[in-house]
């Protein structure tokens, strides 16, 4: 099945955005092992499991992207409420900035969540039946 242009367009800026963070830290020499290299893992798996969907294939296991899109949707959560709690204290560019990434990621979840629980005849044959 073939992918939607804008869904490739999405992932292009995703990744970019994740590995342009990487290169950041790298060059500055700054952040421990997640902070250098948490963005580029987290964008790539995203990927992947857009990928998947649009293709209707299973990977892994459905438990791996519901519990994956129940983690994106409390970091997005916390996310808008903390950059709203740095607008409402006058800290305006770290705050929209914030803001701007929760909805750059709001595509994310929004995939992941279709893939996970709205594709229940593709996850059919994949688990063990009780």
């Amino acid at each position: 099945m073939k992918i939607d242009w804008k869904w490739w367009t999405y992932i292009v800026i995703l990744c970019a955005l994740g590995y342009g963070r990487m290169m950041e830290r790298l060059a500055k020499e700054s952040g421990g092992f997640w902070s250098q290299f948490g963005p580029p893992l987290g964008v790539t798996i995203i990927s992947i499991g857009i990928v998947r969907w649009q293709r209707r294939r299973p990977l892994v296991s459905v438990w791996f992207w519901r519990v994956l899109a129940f983690f994106i949707g409390v970091v997005l959560l916390l996310g808008i409420v903390f950059s709203t709690y740095l607008i409402a204290i006058a800290v305006y560019l770290p705050g929209a900035l914030l803001f701007a990434t929760c909805m750059a990621l709001y595509p994310a979840l929004y995939a992941i969540i279709h893939y996970s629980y709205r594709s229940p005849s593709l996850w059919a044959n994949t688990e063990p039946n009780d």
